[in-house]
């Protein structure tokens, strides 16, 4: 007969550990993806509709990864991806197949000046001529940094460029404009990290919103689930959330791979598909035992992640468009107050606020300015208390409109924390110079082999794939590719 203390200890384990639970944890699988951001859900799509015994191990408490689409204003915001960016690939079609998609309008870009001087339109015309020609060119014979090869351009782009007298740190202003849209692009913290040389295909120049449902609506696409699927189909019982890995152990004499979670759970599984970022793969690559292939840790080493950061401010009205109508407000920042500023700075003081990139609105969300950062201080702006970071959107904001406008101030706050997050380290990838000496995105997307030779451990996520890298559809792809290749090794 069990001891009262038996009987207790098994209903306090019972609560902790449900049945369902504990079968997940205790059985073998066939296949156990780590991460359930975009190529982690793509892959278990594969898979669970071809009835393969798979689970996902997530870390964050959501799914969608660097997909999140919260509340917020009058309707939802994406702190992460955001637009799909043209329409000649997998994501696009996922999305226009059911209608989910319209292409937002970019027409109506303003170039600000932080010293308040009107620039004549004609100049406007042909700063947006050459940046356009620059950011967009293929024609590049050598390895050069991105700051290399934009500088060279600009100066021999403009070397004939008449500015008026007024004017006079407005060519040196431009090239910092341009700087900031490049890194934007690139999320590094540094236009002389990337590689201006890319094996990154150039999507179209359309960019197409979700029509006020948020990037997460593409989850759903691939999820199966109603109105895009059936209602039969619960992937929810297969998707942990909360489960943070910290190591994976692959060569055994039982032939499985052993994944650990630092809530002292342990998980098995045939093959593993693992899907985090670079950020964390660069943070944490002593997680996998035996050790990374020397080839595959260089590519993790000399490949570049940063970060960008996003604000949403929410206001009681739309002030800003009783001026005149925007959907972009590119912001130029006068050498002389970059240089002279003592407040809004670092711990070293270099001034934060002055990587406020651009203010842009927001479709479907009337009372909202969405503020994007972008440059070295990212770190820091993630940091920052939002007290202190609402006192430099302020400055800011008075700064460039303050002539214009008697600026309220807003009644929430959203802001992006995908740095600091140690669930993602990092926006998205680039390619550097000494990333580009080895074919680094492809042997960062080569499987790891267990001691009897088998594939048993398998890369995806946008990092992995060869030319869309940095996007969602280049997620999205590569967990359909290893999806397809477990299914092949099985």
């Amino acid at each position: 007969m069990s001891s009262p203390l038996s009987f207790i200890l098994f209903i306090f384990f019972q609560f902790l550990f449900p049945s369902s639970f504990c079968s997940l944890s205790n059985s073998t699988h066939e296949v156990i993806i780590i991460g359930a951001g975009a190529s982690g859900i793509a892959a278990f799509s594969v898979l669970a509709k071809n009835k393969t015994d798979v689970i996902i191990l997530e870390a964050e408490n959501r799914i969608g990864g660097r997909i999140n689409t919260v509340e917020f204003g009058e309707n939802v915001v994406d702190l992460g991806a955001q637009w799909v960016h043209g329409s000649k690939h997998i994501g696009y079609k996922l999305a226009n197949d059911f209608g989910l998609i319209t292409k937002s309008n970019f027409s109506l870009i303003n170039y600000c000046y932080s010293n308040r001087k009107e620039i004549p339109n004609d100049l406007i015309v042909k700063f947006q001529e050459i940046s356009m020609e620059i950011l967009k060119c293929q024609d590049i014979q050598e390895e050069l940094t991105v700051a290399e090869f934009a500088t060279e351009k600009f100066k021999n782009l403009t070397s004939d460029l008449k500015v008026p007298e007024e004017f006079p740190n407005l060519l040196e202003d431009m090239l910092e404009n341009l700087m900031h849209n490049y890194i934007a692009g690139l999320s590094a913290f540094d236009w002389n990290q990337p590689s201006a040389r890319s094996d990154n295909e150039d999507c179209d120049e359309n960019n197409y919103n979700w029509k006020g449902k948020g990037y997460k609506t593409i989850l759903n696409v691939l999820l199966n689930k109603a109105p895009y699927g059936s209602d039969n189909f619960e992937p929810e019982k297969k998707i942990l959330l909360s489960k943070n890995v910290i190591k994976i152990k692959s060569n055994n004499s039982e032939g499985i791979v052993k994944i650990y979670c630092n809530d002292s759970t342990e998980y098995k599984a045939k093959r593993v598909i693992f899907t985090p970022s670079l950020g964390v793969l660069k943070a944490k690559m002593n997680m996998f035992h035996p050790d990374l292939p020397d080839h595959k840790q260089r590519a993790i080493k000399s490949l570049g992640i940063g970060g960008v950061a996003k604000v949403f401010l929410e206001y009681s009205n739309d002030w800003f468009n009783k001026h005149r109508k925007f959907d972009v407000l590119d912001l130029i920042w006068d050498k002389n107050l970059r240089k002279s500023l003592k407040n809004f700075t670092t711990d070293e003081g270099v001034p934060w606020i002055t990587d406020l990139a651009a203010i842009l609105s927001v479709d479907y969300n009337p009372n909202l300015l969405y503020l994007w950062f972008d440059g070295q201080t990212i770190p820091f702006i993630e940091n920052l208390s939002e007290e202190d970071l609402m006192d430099g959107i302020q400055f800011a904001m008075n700064q460039f409109f303050g002539h214009k406008f008697d600026i309220p101030k807003p009644i929430n706050i959203l802001r992006s924390k995908w740095y600091t997050n140690e669930h993602f380290l990092g926006t998205y990838s680039y390619q550097t110079i000494e990333s580009r000496k080895q074919p680094s995105n492809k042997h960062l997307g080569e499987p790891l082999q267990d001691q009897y030779g088998k594939d048993v451990i398998f890369f995806a996520g946008e990092a992995t794939s060869l030319d869309h890298f940095s996007t969602v559809h280049g997620a999205i792809q590569s967990g359909f590719r290893e999806a397809d290749n477990v299914l092949k090794s099985l």
